[in-house]
């Protein structure tokens, strides 16, 4: 009876530890199916990458945003396939560094398989299991407006600087009483060298009173 009842005992051990792992396996499979999906109808271009930076897999906005089929690109090198040329290098940094744990967070030029050049956000996240980077995910978005719209911005600054710096009237730039900027004008007009204007509290142009 003795051997019996431990034998129940123990088959009954297995049972729960067996049922366990079945609730385990899952939970992970409906982890897993979540990410797919997340990935599948994500607004970002979602690009899988093994350990040796190989593509394993990639979502369509991301097959949109470069030109490529996944058939076409699986198994090649990510660095390779849209990073060719000056920013293989750049690139190739970026991933040495997520793949010893580190994200990165760019925005750069990435090439396109009609040769033409893009300008894209990325994020490079380390894939980790026990502990261990087995991989990472490349998420890419089309910046390229938001970029065209701030060299534009910058280039109407530095026009709109040089009229001002050229301007004989004085021209100065204050900001919460204190000086930002100032063309040359300006500190001639008040007899002051430029570097004892910049960062100083304006009042000090003002009469006491």
């Amino acid at each position: 009876m003795t051997n019996k009842s431990s034998e129940s005992k123990a088959i009954a051990q297995l049972n729960t530890q067996l049922h366990a792992c079945e609730e385990k396996i899952k939970e992970f499979e409906r982890e897993r199916e979540g990410l797919k999906s997340l990935i599948r109808y994500s607004s970002l271009g979602v690009v899988t990458v093994n350990r040796d930076m190989i593509i394993t897999s990639c979502n369509s906005v991301f097959e949109d945003l470069f030109g490529y089929k996944a058939s076409e690109i699986t198994g090649k090198n990510l660095d390779d396939v849209i990073a060719k040329g000056i920013h293989l290098t750049e690139a190739a940094e970026y991933s040495r560094k997520t793949l010893k744990g580190v994200p990165v967070h760019r925005i750069g030029k990435r090439l396109r398989k009609d040769g033409s050049l893009i300008d894209v956000e990325f994020f490079a996240v380390p894939i980790k299991i026990a502990g261990k980077v087995v991989g990472a995910y490349g998420l890419y978005q089309d910046v390229s407006e938001r970029v065209v719209t701030r060299e534009k911005l910058k280039e109407s600054e530095e026009r709109l600087k040089r009229l001002f710096q050229a301007s004989p009237l004085g021209i100065g730039l204050i900001r919460d009483r204190i000086m930002q900027w100032h063309n040359e004008a300006m500190s001639k007009l008040l007899g002051y060298r430029p570097e004892e204007l910049i960062g100083k509290d304006a009042r000090m142009l003002y009469p006491d009173d």
